[in-house]
């Protein structure tokens, strides 16, 4: 007698993330496959200012990650206009961290630096603060151009194949927060970032 059908059809379809030995989030069974970007910055001993784009309006800037470090995605990330295309619909989880250095010694508890996703298909970021998914704001802590200031954000959102995403930031001129902190002895490429990682469906 011949099966129609066979066992793996018959399973239940489920999906179970684990973390392997690279810390790469894969999943079980093995067909359920999982996509990883990592981007950050070229090495360089620029004025650090052009790691944004032009004011967008409402003080929106798209981040411009211009290094991909490692690459198995479910899309494309562009290292020009940092904006990244869907290429497989479900959750994806973003994690971006920035690295600035307070140039004009503004004083701490003064400026609010926001940093954040936007949400699909507004890449441009074109109605403020409703064009972020996601994102965080918190008030600097450098107190001089000596130490640098350090803002993070986390999430996780559901795309459809073909929508694009990108990092931005509101309120921070790129001339009062450049990435040149080689002057203070960090090096940009190793501590700015940009993660994304496809969950599953």
């Amino acid at each position: 007698m011949k099966f129609k059908y066979s066992l793996l059809q018959l399973l239940p379809l489920y999906r179970k993330l684990l973390l392997n030995a690279n810390k790469d989030v894969v999943s079980v069974p093995a067909d359920a496959v999982s996509f990883k970007l990592l981007a950050g910055f070229t090495p360089s001993t620029d004025t650090g200012i052009a790691y944004t784009t032009a004011d967008l309006g409402n003080e929106i800037r798209r981040v411009l990650f211009n290094s991909v470090k490692y690459a198995a995605t479910a899309g494309s990330f562009n290292a020009t206009t940092g904006i990244f295309t869907v290429g497989e619909t479900g959750f994806f989880k973003i994690e971006v961290g920035l690295l600035v250095r307070n140039a004009n010694s503004i004083g701490a508890g003064i400026s609010p630096m926001r940093l954040g996703v936007s949400v699909a298909n507004e890449t441009n970021f074109q109605n403020g603060n409703a064009s972020f998914a996601f994102l965080t704001q918190r008030l600097n802590q450098s107190t001089g151009s000596n130490i640098p200031d350090c803002i993070q954000v986390s999430g996780v959102i559901y795309l459809n194949a073909g929508a694009q995403i990108a990092v931005g930031t509101r309120y921070m001129d790129p001339t009062a927060w450049p990435i040149n902190t080689e002057l203070i002895n960090y090096k940009r490429e190793n501590v700015n970032y940009l993660t994304i990682t496809y969950l599953t469906q």
